[in-house]
């Protein structure tokens, strides 16, 4: 068995090949999470330069996993992402966490964290049920057997749950409670934000952010700017009514995002952004 760091452009190849080989039968897989593959593999947006990118692949007469190890100079842990492997992999598993316990000790990093792909933002955990649903955009995805492998190791898990609701919007607002919503707009105003002035929304958009996740566990600081950069990929598809902000005396404090599922647009597993806005603007 070998660990590789795939610095060659052959290797990162086969990183992002071995990772289409593992989903190759299953229906349900979009390759949406291999765009932030590509920008830590090959350091693309701000936030990828800024970061200590490893790129591991697991080799024994085939390639049995690969992974990344990332962190940035004021991290306090090493983040395993991007983590895949095929069925039967606990001692390869065994031989990444390994290494990543040396590479911690020689970086000062006191914990290694499974799950988090660079950042809260680019995706966050290991899905442990409900592979029957279907693939939805921005949340992670992974074959049912990665939790029991992952079990196998010991480590400490933390949960992490997502919610689903279904319903027409007249359900929903009978939902609300309506004095609720009185004081909602007599504290607040709202507004959509501005297509025409991009920059100047989304760094308003990642100054929020920042200042409410700052304390959340796993969560490592971002910038304004770092956080442009990774909506920016999403500029042509937002409409105004997209994103909505909340503001008090004049000045933005929330938003809500909303958007729909853009996986459902794709029947196959190859994402082409192009399509994708095509499809659906019309």
């Amino acid at each position: 068995m070998k660990l590789i760091k795939a610095i060659t452009h052959q290797e990162k190849r086969d990183f992002i090949n071995f990772i289409y080989h593992v989903y190759k039968n299953d229906y349900k897989y979009r390759d949406l999470n291999l765009l932030f593959v590509k920008n830590f593999l090959y350091k693309q947006d701000k936030y990828a330069k800024r970061c200590q990118v490893v790129p591991l692949i697991v080799f024994e007469d085939e390639i049995k996993a690969v992974a990344m190890y990332i962190y940035t100079d004021d991290s306090e842990e090493l983040k395993l992402s991007f983590l895949e492997f095929l069925p039967h992999a606990e001692k390869y598993l065994k031989a990444i966490l390994e290494y990543g316990q040396n590479l911690g000790k020689n970086e000062h990093l006191n914990k290694i964290v499974v799950g988090i792909n660079g950042h809260v933002t680019y995706g966050l955990g290991i899905l442990e049920n409900n592979h029957d649903l279907d693939f939805e955009f921005n949340s992670n995805y992974n074959p049912n057997y990665y939790t029991q492998e992952l079990d196998k190791l010991g480590l400490t898990k933390k949960k992490v749950i997502s919610y689903a609701y279904s319903s027409t919007l007249d359900e929903a607002k009978r939902l609300c409670n309506q004095a609720v919503i009185k004081r909602i707009y007599e504290a607040y105003t709202f507004r959509c934000f501005n297509p025409r002035k991009f920059r100047e929304e989304m760094l308003i958009l990642g100054e929020i952010i920042d200042k409410a996740w700052r304390n959340t566990p796993y969560y490592s600081s971002k910038t304004a700017e770092e956080l442009l950069e990774l909506i920016d990929e999403m500029r042509l598809l937002l409409k105004k009514e997209d994103i909505v902000f909340a503001l008090k005396d004049g000045k933005e404090v929330a938003f809500v995002f909303t958007h729909p599922n853009y996986a459902e647009l794709f029947t196959r597993k190859k994402v082409n952004l192009v399509l994708m806005f095509f499809l659906n603007y019309f």
